[in-house]
């Protein structure tokens, strides 16, 4: 099951055709460029965008979420997971194929529970990964864990059209 809306991922192979694409998408969808029209478009197109620049990030996730390999299909339900919950206002961290949540969190805890969010303790964060990367608690901070995989914090306010 694809579980990209807006951008067609077949006719992207680098960075600088996301962001074309992005722009081109923005044109179309985006409120200040059609007044009247529903923000909701724009919102999943702006988290569609940052999910495909965390895979472009890592070689060679991109690709194998193009062709549905195994690596792709956890991708696909990374993506899935991200647009449940990318209208809230929280804070987001893509940390390899892990979502972080974090920011205050308590007003929305039926809703991450509900969309499949886990939360950790002690390290006072929510937190998603597919089944297949269960793991033990390696008693690394969130911190230590970010630094080991990389992180991307996922950002709410609006993306820069700039495509040079």
């Amino acid at each position: 099951m694809q579980s990209i809306n807006y951008f067609n991922i077949e006719q992207i192979s680098n960075k600088q055709e996301l962001k074309i694409a992005y722009w081109t998408l923005c044109k179309q969808h985006h409120p200040d460029f059609h007044p009247g029209i529903d923000d909701t478009p724009i919102k999943m197109i702006n988290a569609e965008y940052e999910v495909l620049a965390h895979l472009m990030e890592t070689e060679g996730r991109f690709e194998q979420f193009k062709t549905g390999e195994e690596q792709g299909e956890i991708d696909q339900m990374f993506m899935e997971m991200y647009l449940k919950v990318c209208h809230l206002p929280l804070i987001f961290e893509l940390v390899g194929n892990w979502i972080w949540v974090t920011g205050d969190t308590r007003a929305h805890k039926e809703t991450l529970k509900k969309a499949g969010f886990f939360w950790a303790k002690k390290k006072q964060a929510w937190y998603w990964r597919h089944a297949s990367q269960k793991s033990w608690s390696s008693g690394k901070s969130l911190g230590q864990i970010k630094i080991k995989y990389g992180a991307r914090r996922v950002s709410h306010t609006p993306l820069s059209l700039d495509v040079n």
